[in-house]
């Protein structure tokens, strides 16, 4: 085979040429002879190498050709310079990571309590549209306990709601304040409740410069501590709509916890993808990388299993609609003056 890849072909098989002069005992011209070995060889030599050549172009497209995402599959077109560089990739419906159920993983009396989770949205959700980002509430009991985060789109930019309840029966939705917030952006949300009382929110972005801001907090009843039996889960798990990418998501739990918190949250922004040297290792109750559990616990992390008919942990509160002349109240009002009339 030449370097072009062409293969050279013999001109003749080395009998000479076929002459008409020679003829037989009947006078008739002797017919040319059949082809030789070689020439069928040769033949078959090309044959055998075009069919080759097709079988290796189909293997290298087969195997190089575009693959569905899995829950666990690293994004294969991470950009250069990106600090997290294993997430959770959220393309479609059901994508979600569930982290086994653990007592350590609920917040306790008299211990403050803190869930943080990286996240980059692939698009800014609408004024009015919620798209869930993690939640951890028992779904086979009616009222429901446990809490769940939202992020929801507001005029002024997108605002995080968080559902606490409990046994009591007592939790309900809480929004906090709204930031500006742009796509392919890492963020880190926080929610911590300290002293058996105070529910807050902070948010910072990877390679800010500036502490971590706190959207608000709520004063809420006493006794409300959000235990319950059911799994973690994160990404569009139920019917959210979050799609984007998560980072590290966790639990830190311990006394006096919420005094250390603007360090804590300083050192996870300056180290998205591990764990911090300056988070105590008596605190930690899951640290998910998200794939694996690098906390003490070492929780078993594992893939959802697809889209639910479950939306929210529980219903929001309807608020009556304010009277207007086009409703039927004010309707009974006219005819009652015509009558009068």
């Amino acid at each position: 085979m030449s370097e072009s890849g062409a293969i050279k072909v013999p001109d003749s098989d080395d009998t000479g040429p076929i002459s008409f002069d020679n003829s037989d005992e009947a006078g008739l011209p002797v017919p040319p002879p059949s082809p030789s070995r070689v020439v069928l060889a040769a033949s078959f030599l090309v044959a055998f190498a075009v069919a080759a050549s097709l079988l290796v172009l189909i293997g290298h497209f087969a195997f190089q050709a575009p693959r569905s995402l899995s829950p666990f599959d690293a994004l294969e077109r991470t950009e250069p310079g990106e600090v997290i560089t294993s997430p959770l990739v959220v393309n479609g419906g059901g994508i979600y990571e569930k982290v086994a159920a653990d007592a350590a993983l609920n917040p306790a009396k008299g211990r403050d309590y803190l869930f943080f989770i990286w996240f980059k949205l692939r698009r800014v959700p609408r004024v009015g549209e919620y798209l869930g980002l993690a939640g951890k509430f028992d779904v086979n009991i009616k009222h429901r306990p446990g809490f769940a985060i939202t992020l929801e789109g507001a005029p002024d930019g997108v605002r995080p709601r968080v559902y606490w309840n409990s046994e009591a029966r007592n939790g309900v939705w809480y929004s906090f304040s709204s930031s500006y917030l742009t796509r392919k952006q890492w963020y880190l949300l926080a929610i911590s409740f300290s002293k058996d009382t105070f529910l807050s929110a902070h948010l910072t972005s990877a390679g800010a410069g500036e502490p971590a801001a706190l959207l608000g907090g709520h004063r809420i009843e006493p006794e409300t501590i959000p235990t319950s039996d059911a799994e973690i889960q994160v990404g569009s798990y139920g019917t959210s709509r979050f799609r984007g990418q998560i980072g590290p998501f966790g639990v830190l739990s311990g006394e006096k916890l919420s005094k250390e918190l603007p360090g804590l949250l300083a050192a996870m922004q300056a180290n998205p993808a591990g764990i911090p040297d300056e988070i105590p290792r008596n605190v930690i109750q899951l640290w998910a990388s998200p794939h694996r559990d690098m906390g003490p616990h070492a929780l078993a992390i594992t893939p959802g299993l697809g889209p639910s008919k479950e939306v929210r942990p529980a219903p929001e509160k309807k608020v009556a609609p304010k009277l207007t002349g086009k409703t039927k109240p004010a309707a009974k009002k006219t005819r009652h003056i015509r009558k009068r009339k």
